[in-house]
């Protein structure tokens, strides 16, 4: 069993936790590549909130338009010929929900940690978990031992010392 465990979380994805993903820019399937809007609902909020800055300011709305459509879903991959963002989007790190992790992925977890800079996920350390299971199949050798059966073609053994003897004397 404890084998088991470490050879899953050495082969465990860790994709399957945390992962960068290219995601699309709001031009990237707009209307001839123009802002796209996920919903009517967001565009009209957009032309409220300038409305209400341009009020603030004393000058005219700078109203956005609504040309590129509607429909923006910001999980979809890069436009390749996305005049904007050139086909790159932009990165979005991705932290999956740790309640939907597959066993193995489960195994590799080891938590959270709140830092200054954000969060860390903390995993198991998958190259000690390998060596583990390497060390245990024997694929390593930390000492090698040594003892006196050496298996050699040796004529005269089985001779006893009176025999060894003679043939010395004979020799």
């Amino acid at each position: 069993m404890v084998l088991q465990r470490w050879w899953d979380i050495a082969t465990a994805d860790p994709n399957e936790i945390i992962h960068l993903r290219r995601v699309c820019c709001r031009h990237c399937f707009g209307k001839d590549h123009q802002y796209q809007w996920r919903d009517e609902k967001e565009y009209k909020q957009a032309v409220k909130a300038a409305t209400i800055l341009a009020r603030e300011q004393n000058k005219d709305p700078v109203i956005p338009s609504d040309v590129g459509g509607y429909g923006y879903d910001r999980l979809l991959r890069p436009h390749p010929k996305c005049p904007y963002c050139r086909g790159e989007g932009h990165e979005e790190v991705h932290i999956e929900d740790t309640r939907d992790l597959g066993s193995k992925a489960m195994l590799l977890y080891d938590g959270i940690k709140q830092t200054v800079n954000g969060i860390e996920i903390k995993m198991q350390d998958q190259g000690k978990a390998l060596e583990n299971v390497a060390r245990h199949l024997g694929m390593f050798t930390d000492k090698v031992e040594l003892n006196g059966n050496l298996n050699v073609n040796n004529p005269f053994a089985g001779l006893t010392t009176e025999e060894l003897k003679k043939l010395i004397d004979s020799g």
